[in-house]
């Protein structure tokens, strides 16, 4: 115990609890030490970033959600690839069309400014958790923003100021 101690004192979790959790004939074993003490570590990352990945996952999703909603406003409209909007001389539903199409570009403009600032708070600043909360605000503020906006333009009011106040 005395000679795992030494070796793995730069362990930030290290503790008797480290040798408690392997059994009681590898104790000795500092290989064993080791693999819990790293055990430790990863768990306390995982803790530590779980908010922030859980709204990087909630991001990736609301973008796969609005790419969904252009593909079938795409069908119901019928705009073809490869143009992007469709034009009132083409299409009597070009309107409703581009307002679904908008609010996913606005989406996909916004996503890498969002995506770097948070992950600058969470690794350069070090404040993962901030920014795990930081990005699960924003996901509500785009979903309501991109809601507000396929429905009527002026009703994307309430997801700006959300965006504006994160």
């Amino acid at each position: 115990m005395i000679l795992a101690r030494s070796l793995f004192s730069s362990c930030p979790t290290f503790s008797g609890s480290c040798l408690r959790s392997c059994s009681n004939d590898t104790r000795s074993n500092p290989l064993c030490v080791m693999a819990s003490c790293r055990y430790h570590i990863h768990d306390d990352a995982a803790h530590k970033y779980s908010l922030l990945g859980i709204g990087l996952f909630i991001m990736a999703n609301i973008n796969s959600y609005l790419a969904g909603s252009v593909v079938m406003a795409r069908i119901e409209y019928g705009v073809k690839l490869p143009n992007l909007y469709a034009t009132k001389t083409h299409n009597k539903n070009a309107t409703d069309f581009n307002i679904i199409q908008r609010s996913h570009q606005n989406f996909v403009e916004q996503y890498a400014q969002i995506v770097m600032s948070v992950l600058f708070t969470s690794i350069i600043v070090d404040r993962p958790n901030v920014a795990g909360m930081m990005l699960v605000v924003i996901s509500i503020s785009r979903i309501l923003y991109a809601l507000g906006y396929s429905r009527d333009i002026k009703s994307r009011t309430v997801g700006i100021l959300l965006s504006m106040f994160t």
